[in-house]
């Protein structure tokens, strides 16, 4: 199975474990792409490769 790595900036959190794990992106990362993260949870932009 190849590996698969992605990027993301978490808006606002700075290195918040807590919060960067809770954001949108690290619920799904950790849950599978069907988790739904809390309403406060904060947004997410993927960082594309260089």
């Amino acid at each position: 199975m190849p590996l698969r790595r992605e990027g993301y900036e978490v808006a606002a959190w700075g290195h918040d474990s807590g919060r960067m794990f809770g954001s949108e992106c690290g619920v799904r990362a950790l849950l599978g792409e069907q988790a739904r993260p809390d309403d406060k949870a904060a947004s997410c932009q993927a960082i594309a490769p260089r």
